[in-house]
């Protein structure tokens, strides 16, 4: 997997935690954007609407889409990464387009040892950490993602999006952006008493489309259709319910991507899944057909723009459908 580094020196006993990875000659990918420095940026007041973005969207958008193909080899893996941030993805130069990895698994583990954090919930680097962790709620792979669109963010307009903060000062600015979290989704978690009081008083959850408009504010997005589909891909992540949360795939056929939808990169993600069983071709091949037609029904009756992505996240799939049926 081009996007995630490779192992040397595997554990030799259940109980050593160290291994070597391949080295990386790439740089940070954030090193790229243009000056000021991130630190600069993040005490300097959000971009006007319209300003140049600190990273070009078609950068962005191969980047992300990189990225989004490394956590779907994780995830079928079982592995939660539990730290990307923009330090951690660097970019190397290659012929033609720049080839992303994902680095530094010191603080990787496998679902089931998750339960293990469950005591402090000291995991992932602040800015970037999820609601759920910080509410100390159990936690999953959609903690990745919403890393993952934190971090585009911040590429995207050069300050941080979320500011390293006390679990208050966190949950204060996770309820500016979101509004307060859905009634009940945190009743039971650890930190809930303390937290939740402390919100009351803020709005209640936004939907979708608010939050969309909010990043355009907070980012300076312009109102092109590219930037403002991207806005709508991370309100898409940016969910206190992680359920909610568009998955790696999900993502992957967000129609951001439709420019360089990236077949290959599914195609990776799922081959390696060790439980994948291929259907027959007949099965198959009416599937496929049931698909394309919900997908041109949904495309009829959904709105140009943004409003769009339902119906062109069912047609990508299956379009994908038939890619991996011909490939047979």
């Amino acid at each position: 997997m081009p996007q995630v580094l490779a192992t040397h020196s595997p554990p030799q006993q259940p109980c050593d935690r160290s291994f070597a990875l391949e080295s990386s000659p790439g740089a940070p990918l954030h090193e790229s954007c243009p000056q000021p420095s991130r630190r600069l940026a993040d005490a300097s007041p959000p971009p006007p609407a319209g300003a140049s973005p600190r990273l070009g969207v078609a950068a962005l958008r191969h980047a992300m889409a990189q990225l989004l193909a490394a956590l779907v080899f994780l995830r079928v893996q079982g592995v939660l990464h539990a730290d990307v941030k923009p330090d951690n993805i660097m970019v190397v130069p290659s012929e033609g387009a720049r080839v992303v990895h994902l680095i530094d698994f010191s603080n990787a583990m496998r679902l089931e040892e998750a339960a293990a954090y469950h005591d402090t919930f000291d995991v992932v680097t602040l800015a970037y950490r999820a609601p759920e962790v910080v509410y100390g709620a159990a936690f999953s792979f959609p903690i990745d993602m919403w890393a993952t669109a934190v971090t585009i963010a911040e590429l995207f307009c050069g300050r941080r999006l979320i500011h390293p903060a006390s679990r208050g000062g966190l949950a204060m600015q996770f309820a500016e952006l979101l509004g307060r979290p859905p009634a009940g989704l945190f009743d039971e978690s650890k930190y809930s008493a303390e937290l939740l009081a402390l919100v009351a008083h803020m709005p209640s959850a936004y939907t979708v489309a608010q939050v969309r408009q909010r990043l355009g504010k907070l980012l300076g997005a312009t109102a092109s259709q590219e930037q403002q589909l991207m806005m709508d891909l991370l309100a898409q992540i940016l969910r206190y319910d992680a359920s909610a949360r568009l998955t790696p795939h999900e993502a992957l056929c967000h129609p951001f991507f439709c420019s360089v939808f990236p077949f290959r990169w599914l195609a990776q993600g799922w081959s390696l899944h060790a439980g994948l069983k291929r259907e027959g071709n007949a099965k198959g091949s009416t599937d496929a057909k049931a698909e394309r037609k919900a997908a041109a029904d949904g495309a009829a009756e959904a709105p140009a723009g943004v409003g769009h992505d339902t119906a062109a996240r069912a047609s990508h799939k299956s379009l994908l459908h038939k890619r991996e049926r011909d490939a047979r």
